[in-house]
């Protein structure tokens, strides 16, 4: 007895060994860039001092990966980043969530690298992506890209639903700044510390426990996302418009004389299913147009129209097979359309 349980201590410890080689050089477990919480600014970016570059994949066989790179100021970009003092060229900054954080793709399929492609030599392209924040969130990010880097244009890359869930009461996003409505008006709810749990980073070191944690899809399958269509009274319309009035002066406020690009994702649910022309994926855009108003360098783009050629022209979803987020097309397309305005509007008066 005593001899079976040697030889299954010995099969197990060889077996997790062995899974652990595999996990690092055939499958690739997920691994994501060690987190960091700016003290000055309240945002969450990635740590320098930790590994600066990895692999995230998703799916059971790793089936998508992205090669990451964490930059000099502690984002994933494939660009290190330059002070505004020591900058000689304009800035187009590009913030938003998951989407512009982009851990899937690798660093030179980005909405950065795409816009830099675009723009060429004459412009710098830097990216301030981080998953999990609302446009509310962004109102923290925008002083510190001001400070640092004093951007010409932003652009803010909106995804469905960021700004309803920027009201607290629609969803919680605790590391970030959101929104809650009084009844008297539009209040600010402040991101909360950020901790690092030790047996956490113990547990990421493992291969092992990476690929069930994040791999297997045993909390959450990657092909969920947020499908409410948004059926909500005209009572719920008001505050979630009053957020958006809020947000977008609030930004307007910390990035003086900046030019603002919002540029809207399509609802692909709507997109694939071939119901292009019903209102819910409509009333992000429609609100931060409504919101736009009273400013003259604020601007908003949809992809609706871009994305619905692409997609009836060559039947090619513009997200991965086993995660809701784009593929590098889907950037690419991204990147022509911020281009082709900003091109048309503003940057050839800049260079006048």
């Amino acid at each position: 007895m005593f001899r079976f349980f040697v030889r299954a201590i010995v099969f197990i410890i060889l077996l997790v060994v062995a899974s652990e080689i595999a996990l690092r050089t055939v499958v690739h477990a997920s691994l994501a860039p060690y987190a960091k919480q700016d003290n000055e600014f309240n945002i969450m970016h990635y740590d320098t001092s930790k590994t600066r570059t990895g692999i995230f994949s998703v799916g059971r066989l790793a089936q998508e990966q992205g090669h990451w790179r964490v930059n000099n100021y502690g984002w994933n970009s494939i660009f290190d980043y330059v002070s505004a003092e020591k900058r000689d060229k304009p800035l187009i900054a590009v913030i938003g969530d998951s989407y512009t954080n982009a851990l899937l793709c690798d660093t030179d399929q980005r909405i950065d690298w795409a816009l830099k492609e675009q723009v060429g030599n004459k412009y710098d392209v830097y990216s301030f992506g981080y998953g999990g924040i609302f446009l509310a969130g962004t109102i923290d990010v925008a002083p510190y890209v001001e400070k640092y880097f004093d951007p010409d244009v932003v652009v803010f890359l909106i995804t469905k639903n960021t700004v309803k869930n920027s009201l607290k009461r629609y969803d919680s996003s605790p590391l970030h700044k959101q929104l809650r409505h009084t009844g008297e008006g539009i209040e600010e709810v402040p991101p909360g510390k950020y901790r690092a749990v030790p047996y956490r980073r113990l547990a990421r070191k493992s291969a092992l426990v990476r690929y069930i944690m994040l791999n297997t899809y045993i909390f959450q399958d990657p092909l969920d996302e947020d499908n409410s269509t948004d059926s909500i009274d005209q009572n719920e319309e008001k505050i979630i418009q009053d957020a958006a009035d809020y947000i977008v002066t609030e930004l307007n406020d910390k990035l003086p004389g900046k030019e603002l690009v919002f540029l809207v994702d399509m609802d692909r649910v709507a997109l694939y299913d071939d119901e292009n022309t019903r209102p819910e994926h409509l009333k992000t855009s429609l609100r931060l147009e409504k919101a736009c108003q009273p400013f003259e360098n604020c601007h908003v783009l949809d992809l609706t129209d871009p994305f619905y050629q692409y997609y009836h022209e060559t039947s090619k979803k513009l997200n991965f097979k086993n995660d809701t987020h784009w593929n590098p097309t889907a950037y690419r397309i991204a990147a022509e359309t911020i281009y082709s305005f900003l091109n048309d509007r503003l940057l050839t008066t800049s260079q006048e």
